[in-house]
C-alpha cells in the first residue's frame, strides 16, 4: 500500500458501481419494456368439459385435455390446440413471418398406439399466438379443438423464452483472462508478500481496472442507440458478439424481396419445344395450361375478397376467370357441390349437355391436395361440366414435378430452359395433368395424392417475377464495405 493507490481504486471503484447499475437499470427497463409487449391478455374463452357441460373461463385457466370451441368469426389462439372438428384458416405470420393464411383441417384418425406429435401433425394444430380468421363446419355444429400446450410450452412461449432468457455465451478474451490471473495468483502463493503486491500490479497494468467500466459504458451507449432503432437488448454481451460477425445470411422472398409476386409469363409445352412464351392468358390455347392455372390453388373466399398465397393469387388472377364457392364463409360444408371456376364471358364456348340444351363452361373442384414444402408440389381433382371423367392438375417444383411426369412429355430442351429462367432471377414453377379415366366421385374423396400423382403429363411452365426490396441493395452494399460476407437462403 506504500505507493498510495487509494485514491485511484476508490475512482475506478466508483465507476465500475456505477457502469454496473447503470447496465442493469438498462437491461431490466428493457426486459419489462418487452415482456410487456408479449404479455398475454386476460380474455374469456369457451370451453366444452368432458361431461359436455359448457362453460366460460380464462386462457390462464386452460389446461392440457381441455375442450374448446372456436368461433364462426375467429379468434386470437392463446394455446396450442389440435383441431378436432372442422376447418380453420389461420394468419401465422407470428410465427413464420408469412402473411399467408394457412387452412387448418381435423386430427386424422389414427391407430392407437401412434404418438401424437405436433411437429408431425402441423396441419391440423393451431398454434399460440397465431389468428384464426374463420371457421367452417357442418350444420349447426362447431369447431372444437384439444388444448395441448399452454404458457411457455406452446410454440409462441418458446420463442419469447429464448428471446427473454437467452443462452449464456463465453467470450473467449473472458476465459484466456481469468486463465491469466490464476497462473499469475498460482505464481503468488509461492513468493513473498512483496512478491503478492506486485503480481497483482501487473495484473492492473495488463488489464487495467477501468476496462471493464469502460465496456460497461460502451455497451450501455449501444444499447441506447439500438433502443433508439426500436431494437431491444437484453442480453449486453451480444452487442460485443456483433463486432465478430463475419457472415449474414438472409431469406430471399419478404426480406430481400417484395412479399407479393409478379406473373412475368406463361410457356406451355408444344410440339416444338418450350420457347413460345405468352405474356397475356387470353392468347393462350385452350386446353390443360388454362385449366390447371384456373384450379391448381388454394383459394378461398372470405368476405367476398379472394385471399390464399400470393403466388396463387397472381396465377389466378391473370387467368381473368371467376370463382364460386357454395354457401357461407363459415358453413361451406354443408353442400356436396364444389368450388367452381368460370371463364370470362365470351372467351369460352357453352357446353352441350343434352340435345338442345347448353351450359356455361366450368370446372368444378372435386378433392385438393394442399400444397407441402417436403413434397414441393400441390394438386388438385377436378371434373369439367360435360365430360364424364375427371382430371388431375398439378404444379410444383419442376424438378419435382418432371419426376412424377411420364418421361415422352418432357420436352427435349427442359433442362436448358429452366436454367435460363433461373439464371435471371425468375421463380419457375412447373404444371402437369392427368386424366382420372376410372375415378367415381366417392374414389375421388378418399384417393391419396400417392396414387394419383404419378405418371402425368407435363403440361408447362410459370415464370414468376420477385422484385428486390429498395433498401435491399444499399444494405448488401453497406455490408460488403465492411468486408462481412452476405448469402441468401430460400427454398
Amino acid at each position: 500500500m506504500s505507493d498510495n493507490y487509494y485514491y485511484y481504486a476508490a475512482t475506478i471503484a466508483f465507476i465500475s458501481l456505477i457502469s454496473i447499475a447503470i447496465s442493469l437499470y438498462e437491461t431490466k427497463k428493457q426486459a419489462i419494456t418487452l415482456h410487456d409487449m408479449v404479455k398475454t391478455p386476460v380474455e374469456p374463452t369457451n370451453t366444452v368439459s368432458k361431461d359436455n357441460v359448457k362453460k366460460t373461463i380464462t386462457n390462464y385457466e386452460l389446461v392440457p385435455g381441455d375442450v374448446i370451441e372456436i368461433p364462426a368469426n375467429g379468434c386470437m389462439m392463446l394455446c396450442d390446440a389440435v383441431l378436432m372438428s372442422g376447418n380453420c384458416i389461420v394468419n401465422e405470420a407470428m410465427l413464420t413471418g408469412e402473411s399467408v393464411p394457412v387452412t387448418k383441417t381435423p386430427l386424422p384418425h389414427t391407430r392407437a398406439e401412434e404418438k401424437f406429435c405436433p411437429n408431425e401433425y402441423k396441419r391440423h394444430v393451431l398454434f399460440c399466438g397465431t389468428q384464426v380468421l374463420q371457421t367452417r363446419y357442418y350444420g349447426n355444429a362447431t369447431v372444437k379443438a384439444t388444448v395441448i400446450r399452454t404458457g411457455f410450452q406452446t410454440a409462441k412461449g418458446e420463442l419469447i423464452r429464448s428471446i427473454m432468457y437467452p443462452k449464456p455465451m463465453d467470450f473467449k478474451f473472458y476465459q484466456e483472462s481469468i486463465r491469466f490471473i490464476l497462473v499469475l495468483a498460482a505464481i503468488a502463493l509461492q513468493s513473498m508478500s512483496v512478491v503478492i503486491k506486485r503480481v497483482l500490479d501487473i495484473v492492473t497494468i495488463v488489464v487495467p481496472p477501468a476496462l471493464p467500466a469502460a465496456m460497461t459504458v460502451g455497451m450501455v451507449y449501444a444499447q441506447r442507440r439500438l433502443k433508439t432503432a426500436g431494437i431491444f437488448c437484453i442480453s449486453p454481451p451480444r452487442i460485443n458478439l456483433c463486432g465478430k460477425l463475419k457472415l449474414f445470411c438472409f431469406d430471399k422472398t419478404g426480406t430481400l424481396t417484395e412479399d407479393g409476386l409478379d406473373l412475368w409469363g406463361m410457356v406451355p409445352a408444344l410440339s416444338e419445344g418450350l420457347h413460345q412464351v405468352y405474356h397475356d392468358s387470353g392468347q393462350l390455347p385452350r386446353g390443360p395450361f388454362i385449366s390447371a392455372m384456373a384450379t391448381c390453388h388454394s383459394l378461398t373466399r372470405m368476405g367476398g375478397e379472394l385471399n390464399g398465397d400470393p403466388l396463387d393469387l397472381k396465377m389466378f388472377e391473370a387467368t381473368h376467370w371467376t370463382l364460386e364457392e357454395p354457401g357461407e364463409d363459415t358453413s361451406r360444408f354443408d353442400t356436396i357441390m364444389p368450388t367452381v371456376v368460370r371463364p370470362p364471358e365470351g372467351r369460352e364456348p357453352t357446353v352441350e349437355m343434352f340435345p338442345g340444351i347448353e351450359s356455361p363452361y366450368e370446372i368444378g373442384i372435386v378433392k385438393q391436395f394442399t400444397f407441402s414444402s417436403s413434397l414441393q408440389r400441390m394438386s388438385v381433382i377436378t371434373r369439367t361440366l360435360g365430360k364424364d371423367f375427371m382430371e388431375l392438375y398439378a404444379k410444383g417444383a419442376p424438378e419435382k414435378i418432371t419426376s412424377l411426369c411420364l418421361p415422352q412429355t418432357i420436352p427435349s430442351d427442359f433442362a436448358e430452359v429452366l436454367k435460363g429462367y433461373t439464371m435471371q432471377g425468375f421463380r419457375v414453377i412447373a404444371l402437369a395433368h392427368k386424366p382420372l379415366h376410372d375415378l367415381s366421385w366417392i374414389q375421388a374423396q378418399r384417393v391419396t395424392r400417392d396414387q394419383v400423382e404419378v405418371d402425368m403429363t407435363f403440361t408447362g411452365l410459370l415464370i414468376m417475377q420477385n422484385s428486390l426490396k429498395p433498401e435491399t441493395t444499399p444494405i448488401i452494399k453497406l455490408l460488403n464495405e465492411a468486408n462481412i460476407r452476405t448469402v441468401m437462403v430460400t427454398g
